[in-house]
Formats: C-alpha cells, structure tokens, sequence
C-alpha cells in the first residue's frame, strides 16, 4: 500500500473520508488537522510494528575498509543508523565458498561489532533487523510504506484510534482492539534453520578461532 491507500482508510475508519458520497474538503470542520496527524501516527505504528511483531530483515557487509583499528588484532565496525538488533545467532561467513556461521566476535556498547582482524580474509555480513523508513511531515500519496503489506492495513487502524481518542471512546476502544487484533495474525510462522556445531573448544585461546 501507498501512503495515500492508508491516509485514506484511515479516514474511512472515523467517517470523515465523504459526505454524501463527496470526499470532505481539507479546510471542513478540522480536517486538515486531522490530516496532519496521520503520517506521524503512521510512523509511530511502523516503529512499533518493527520492533515487536514483524521485524524487517537487513544485511550489512563486513568490509575491512569500512572498519577501523581496536585494540590488539580486533576492528570495529559501526552499524548502520537503521541498526535495531542483531537477527539469528551469529555472523554469517563464507570461506572457501562454504557457509556457517561465526560466532567469535564481540558487542562493544549496542551498536558496534568487534570482530578479530584474521577473519575479514573470509566474507562476513551482519544479518539484523532494522527500523522502518519514516513518512516525511508531509508525504506524497504515491509515497510506499516500509516492512511487508500484511503490516500495511493495521497502520490505518492505529492511525484512526488515536484521532478517535479524545472523540469517542467506544469507537477508540474498537478501533485499538482491531489493530491489537490484527497485530497479533502478523506474527511470523516459526521454522527451523539447521545448522553445523562448531567445537569451540580446539582454539587454544578464546579468539583465535576464526
């Protein structure tokens, strides 16, 4: 969906989209207040969607010239400003066209990875999970919306419950419920991924296996 399907919905949701089948002029009874609520309640709805239910899916390239020196034989890599958390258990790495996963490497405060400079002679990535890509203050109708489109309807439901919260409660309540609702029908169906386990225990110090 496009920012102006939401906006739209939205506005259907509280039945001030038409009048008599006319859609309602921007300077009627408060409209254009309500419209310049939408996108950032938009934004508010994508981030928590994100972080809790549905997040979205991103890699970023472990390249030895994106990183900078740290400490003895160690590189530090900053992450991306869309860095939400690290996605699985490890660092993926190819060597030698096989994968696996790697696993020595070390979070310094929340947001950058230390990894032993021996192993950037392989292809390492970080898989993560990212934030959304935020609505301006005033988007085009054309505009697309981040994450999966099973996230895209519950954002106008989210949207018309807090323009209904001072209004009606009963209409808040029922609006809320339904995106709750719909919250929790999104929820990623578990898999299995298998995977080789490594012996951690044949290095001769913590770090040198790599």
């Amino acid at each position: 969906m496009t920012y102006g399907q939401v906006r739209d919905l939205t506005l259907q949701l509280i039945n001030r989209y038409s009048v008599a089948g006319t859609q309602v002029a921007e300077h009627y009874n408060n409209q254009a207040d309500y419209l310049a609520r939408i996108p950032g309640l938009v934004n508010d709805a994508m981030m928590e969607i994100a972080t809790t239910v549905r997040p979205i899916f991103a890699e970023y390239d472990l390249d030895a010239n994106t990183g900078r020196s740290y400490g003895d034989g160690w590189v530090a890599f900053d992450m991306p400003n869309d860095f939400f958390r690290i996605a699985g258990g490890g660092v993926p790495r190819f060597r030698k066209r096989r994968y696996h996963r790697f696993s020595q490497f070390r979070w310094l405060g929340e947001s950058t990875l230390l990894i032993r400079e021996k192993a950037l002679a392989d292809e390492l990535f970080v898989e993560y999970y990212r934030y959304p890509v935020q609505l301006p203050a005033q988007p085009d109708d054309e505009t697309p919306l981040d994450n999966v489109p099973v996230t895209h309807s519950a954002l106008a439901y989210y949207a018309a419950a807090q323009l209904m919260m001072q209004d009606d409660a009963f209409q808040y309540a029922t609006l809320y419920n339904k995106y709750e609702d719909k919250l929790s029908k999104m929820i990623p169906a578990p898999y299995t991924e298998p995977v080789i386990t490594e012996d951690v225990y044949s290095a001769c110090e913590w770090g040198e296996l790599y």
